[in-house]
């Protein structure tokens, strides 16, 4: 199976188009307010505590202490607003974005990026402006838009370059580059890769250069390339590291994993994986633990450790659906697109332990169920009203084929290797199928054909009767079996 290749990029860098002066800034103990006592009798005493709220909040977050920036950034940011400074309540906003991105907090992130876009509009501040169109970019990838990703990226890069501000524009290039990469343009993600790694190293940002060459060991990886991959992940986690940038160092060290997986060197996959989701936890990067989650139980599975991966994933998924709580329903189905591959792994999983029945639960329990909220969402008397549905388990899916008299055929494909599929009588047994894709001359559509007649006449796949069908006949034809209880065919 393809490794995930979401996995070891980092959140789109997240960068806000941070200045020079925003990376470098370091708070001495001299710089603190002694008498806030005093400060909070007059304006300008209130103004400099914001101030001093700002740059503290900065410097946690570069830190990835990202709870304590939200603090002291979120108590700037209500001072400003007190005051009036529509400028700082904007470039606040923008700042807050990043810290509730990383841990998972998506709503509140594109909430803070448009009420900073709209103020930054409206008081001609170009910079803020550009730095919230990358934000909301950022976002935007994260769950998967990625039309609207490059929507915002471009409008940003074009932002960057009319101000000649060259780290802003790096910043970008680097998020296009991602995007590209997703969608599997590594050739068009390396270029930008490539871009930005040049401006970064020309104006000294070790913030930019290491986003930069930890992005183009993840597109080497997925070229196969991965010696270069492992050559310019090492680079990547040594800036890491020299910054004390732990969120970066976590994104590394998963890189890293993630390229031994490619090698098939599991063991050595698996201790930089577990170093990582350890890290990504230390900061609450909510999408990091998915993502170190998610490679740390292929590298298990294909050690053969079916039980610590199956719990592994397990834990992934759970973190995982926790991401779409405040989403819009739109965004609900997008996150879980990005991040099918941890659902499809544990179903692999499950049917390599026999546990056909759970894996049935978990292929109800993915992408699709974004897509049954949207429906019923559409069907609600309010349009705001907030739909959750929980997928069924097996007694609720056998009870549904018993009380409909009908015989429930379920699919589920595993990229393009496999195809399972669950036949629920109204009797209530259930069969399992696996059809190898990759070693038989078929299409997808004959294969299911194929095991839907199966299942009304009780012939096996492979049977050939007069006029059933056959897995690898060109013409699928039906023949009309003895009356039997309709079926429904519900796809993954």
């Amino acid at each position: 199976m393809k490794l995930q290749t979401i996995g070891s990029i980092v959140l789109f860098s997240l960068l806000a188009a941070l200045s020079g002066d925003d990376f470098l800034f370091i708070i001495s103990a001299q710089a603190k307010i002694s008498s806030p006592q005093f400060l909070a009798q007059n304006p300008a005493g209130r103004k400099a505590e914001a101030d001093r709220l700002f740059k503290e909040g900065e410097q946690q977050a570069q830190t990835s202490q990202f709870e304590a920036a939200i603090q002291s950034l979120q108590q700037a940011l209500n001072i400003y607003r007190e005051l009036k400074d529509r400028s700082s309540e904007a470039k606040t906003l923008t700042r807050l974005v990043s810290p509730y991105a990383i841990r998972g907090d998506y709503a509140k992130a594109i909430e803070f990026c448009q009420q900073s876009l709209a103020i930054a509009r409206e008081i001609a501040d170009r910079s803020t402006e550009q730095r919230a169109l990358t934000n909301l970019g950022s976002v935007y990838g994260a769950l998967g838009e990625y039309a609207k990703a490059i929507e915002h990226y471009q409008q940003s890069l074009a932002i960057a370059r009319e101000t000649s501000n060259p780290l802003n524009e790096g910043g970008v290039l680097i998020n296009l580059g991602v995007i590209y990469g997703t969608l599997g343009d590594y050739a068009k993600a390396i270029e930008y890769y490539q871009q930005s790694l040049a401006i970064m190293r020309e104006i000294s940002s070790s913030y930019g250069e290491r986003l930069a060459l930890g992005n183009l060991g993840v597109a080497c990886r997925n070229l196969g390339d991965f010696a270069k991959a492992i050559e310019y992940g090492q680079q990547a986690l040594a800036i890491a590291r020299q910054t004390k940038d732990r969120q970066g160092e976590a994104s590394g060290i998963g890189d890293l994993g993630t390229a031994y997986n490619s090698l098939s060197d599991y063991a050595k996959a698996i201790q930089y994986l577990k170093q990582s989701l350890a890290i990504a936890r230390e900061v609450s990067d909510r999408r990091g633990e998915v993502i170190a989650l998610d490679n740390l139980g292929f590298a298990l599975y294909k050690q053969g450790n079916f039980l610590a991966a199956e719990q592994t994933l397990f834990e992934g998924i759970k973190v995982l659906e926790s991401l779409r709580s405040g989403l819009d329903r739109n965004s609900k189905v997008s996150i879980l697109d990005t991040q099918a591959h941890i659902y499809q792994l544990l179903q692999q999983v499950l049917i390599a332990q026999n546990k056909t029945q759970e894996a049935l639960e978990i292929a109800e329990r993915g992408r699709a169920r974004a897509f049954v909220e949207l429906l019923a969402a559409r069907l609600a008397p309010s349009a705001s009203a907030q739909i959750t549905i929980n997928p069924p388990n097996i007694q609720q899916i056998q009870q549904i084929a018993k009380e409909q008299n009908a015989t429930l055929v379920e699919y589920s494909t595993i990229k393009n290797e496999a195809l399972y599929i669950w036949v629920i009588k109204p009797t209530c047994e259930i069969t399992f199928r696996s059809v190898d894709l990759k070693s038989l001359n078929i299409n997808l559509g004959q294969a299911t054909e194929s095991t839907r007649v199966a299942a009304a006449t009780g012939r096996g796949l492979n049977e050939q009767g007069a006029g059933s069908p056959t897995i690898s006949g060109k013409n699928i034809q039906s023949r009309k079996p003895a009356p039997t209880p309709p079926t429904i065919q519900m796809y993954r």
